[in-house]
């Protein structure tokens, strides 16, 4: 098991305050309490035998039971009712990217509940209930919690890395610029400058291995832009090509092009026919083509001529699968 950081711990000790102001005057018994956080509780009683030493917040204890002394505390930050909402919503989708248990996820659901009204505390409530039965994945719990904490602080970070191809994992030196939830893939990346490679590359949070946070410190260009640099990219993985890509869009797709945004520079033009032409300035990467492919036939490729030759030919090979499959029924 990774070896506790301070992080886990600082965020661990602001999971106890929360979970302790909601019960109020009552408490909760010691055990439920280790249980919700997710550690023993002789764990659990260190660290309300730590509270109570350095008095980060007013805390009583008695016959297996602790709590906050409410009339001494000062409560935490409100948000309006929208405020919250935005935030609830915006967890939610942190959860629906995860598809696993994230106790910092978790973490933002306990400190919401203290600030929400009825319905959506009860909503928070059988979130944080149903979040509890998603499977753990405590590496990559582990991994991240490194990542910010060094992100925070500008340490350089040693890390052992897998790449998709790589049969075996290999070490690097990485300057985090900037970590990245991606929808696509249910994943997280890190866009850092890379010692080994001497250049900014993006890595996959589930493909390191191993992380420790070194004592070199460093300092983000200040020219670097996440956003800029990100621009030219369907996804993630950005590329100094960029290309006008031009689409033809089947009318029964016409009116969902023309309501979500997919990309910055996308225009939909409505023709004649009912269908509509999709231009995008981008660099074109396997995430494009897979987007392409994911519509089927109602999306066709018109420009540039070779990402539409590279969709063609996989439309065609994957219909080949499904006919060599029906021959042989």
């Amino acid at each position: 098991m990774p070896k506790e950081s301070r992080y886990d711990r600082q965020v661990r000790m602001f999971k106890i305050e929360h979970l302790l102001y909601q019960c109020g005057d009552a408490g909760m018994e010691v055990e439920h309490l280790a249980k919700l956080c997710d550690v023993s509780v002789r764990t659990t009683q260190r660290d309300l035998n730590s509270i109570e030493a350095s008095n980060v917040f007013p805390i009583w204890r008695g016959h297996g039971r602790c709590g906050i002394l409410i009339k001494q505390y000062l409560p935490p930050i409100h948000f309006s009712t929208s405020e919250a909402l935005n935030l609830f919503m915006a967890s939610r989708l942190m959860l629906g990217y995860a598809q696993r248990y994230d106790p910092d996820i978790a973490s933002i659901f306990t400190k919401l509940n203290c600030v929400l009204p009825s319905p959506l505390k009860e909503q928070v409530q059988k979130t944080i209930e149903w979040m509890n039965t998603l499977p753990k994945n405590s590496q990559v719990v582990h991994v991240l919690g490194c990542l910010a904490e060094a992100w925070i602080t500008g340490h350089t970070v040693h890390i052992s890395y897998q790449s998709y191809p790589a049969e075996e994992a290999s070490e690097r030196d990485i300057d985090i610029y900037y970590i990245q939830p991606v929808s696509f893939g249910h994943s997280a990346y890190v866009i850092g400058y890379c010692h080994y490679m001497k250049s900014i590359r993006t890595f996959k949070v589930e493909r390191i291995k191993t992380i420790a946070i070194l004592p070199a410190s460093y300092t983000i260009p200040s020219d670097f832009d996440v956003n800029k640099h990100l621009s030219s990219a369907w996804g993630i993985v950005p590329d100094e090509k960029v290309e006008s890509v031009r689409l033809r869009i089947l009318p029964e797709l016409v009116r969902l092009m023309e309501e979500t945004v997919w990309h910055p520079s996308q225009t939909v033009k409505r023709q004649k026919d009912g269908s509509a032409v999709m231009t995008l300035q981008v660099a074109n990467t396997w995430e494009l083509v897979t987007w392409i492919l994911g519509w089927g036939e109602k999306v066709e490729v018109l420009e540039p001529e070779w990402l539409r030759e590279e969709v063609a030919e996989t439309a065609q090979k994957t219909a080949e699968i499904y006919e060599v499959k029906r021959q042989t029924r």
